[in-house]
């Protein structure tokens, strides 16, 4: 059973083992047109792991990777990297290593090859990753590790609309810290989802942040509609984190989305092989 560390003020260890909600597909699952898939993996492999991960990254990875000052910061970006060259190769029945990215302005990678159906993003706090991946448009994941800090109304002030600064006001002493990190990470998830980066403001859009309520864009400045082509869900991470998912939405041709959440099957390998088998796994 393999567990990792998310570094920072505390400590949070967390089981990478399937859950009631995390599963350990026994066959690469078909991804249809209603879903998104979120794979959970953690960023601290074996070195031999590390070493076969690498091995599938391009020359644009490679400088990249090279960049990064530490050991450690460099190894999880390639163990990043790596897992989403090798879960991708899942879903295109191809080798990690031949996939190709294009990549945006923003820098937002895509597929290069005509399978352009499939959209991703990664996202990943300390030694925690989720990658989530669908068919019917864009995409965004965040996750945060859930870290005590000072003067949040500080930051809800500066970075949280009117509106989310009410509701988070009005909510209970004990529950402002947990309204936050769902706040903050359903509104990241969204930046990634629209690929805008910073040229959105934050508080240019609501999300709700009360504990205990669905997840929910709730409104975009200058566009009305907004709530109707995105959908926003909670991912529960694991104990000591907060995670969020954006998706463009469904609901005009085939009802809400379903989520699938994921942990990496043993026996890798086979990613490589050229003959994964796609029958859909058990839900």
């Amino acid at each position: 059973m393999d567990s990792t560390t998310i570094p920072g003020e505390h400590s949070f260890e967390m089981d990478f083992a399937p859950t009631e909600i995390w599963l350990n597909p026994e066959r690469f699952p078909e991804l249809h047109p209603s879903e998104a898939h979120v794979w959970r993996f953690g960023l601290e492999p074996p070195a031999t792991e590390l070493a076969e991960l690498e091995s599938t990254l391009d020359d644009r990875e490679l400088r990249r990777a090279d960049s990064f000052r530490g050991k450690g910061l460099r190894s999880k970006f390639v163990a990043g990297r790596g897992m989403l060259r090798r879960l991708l190769g899942g879903y295109l029945g191809e080798a990690p290593s031949r996939i190709a990215f294009t990549y945006g302005a923003n820098g937002k990678p895509e597929l290069a090859s005509d399978r352009t159906e499939f959209r991703f993003n990664l996202a990943h706090t300390g030694s925690l990753a989720l990658l989530a991946v669908t068919k019917a448009g864009a995409v965004g994941v965040d996750v945060e590790a859930l870290r005590p800090f000072e003067n949040a109304e500080r930051i809800i002030e500066r970075f949280f609309s009117k509106a989310e600064q009410k509701a988070f006001l009005d909510l209970p002493e004990s529950e402002r810290f947990t309204a936050f990190y769902l706040g903050w990470t359903r509104k990241e998830a969204y930046l990634k989802a629209v690929g805008t980066g910073l040229a959105t403001r934050l508080d240019s859009f609501d999300v709700s942040l009360t504990p205990g309520l669905p997840a929910a864009l709730l409104r975009v400045e200058d566009d009305p509609d907004a709530h109707k082509h995105w959908e926003m869900f909670d991912l529960n991470p694991g104990e000591g984190f907060a995670g969020a998912l954006v998706v463009a939405s469904s609901r005009e041709s085939q009802g809400p989305r379903e989520i699938r959440r994921f942990v990496p099957f043993s026996g890798a390998e086979t990613w490589d092989s050229g003959k994964i088998d796609r029958h859909q796994s058990p839900r």
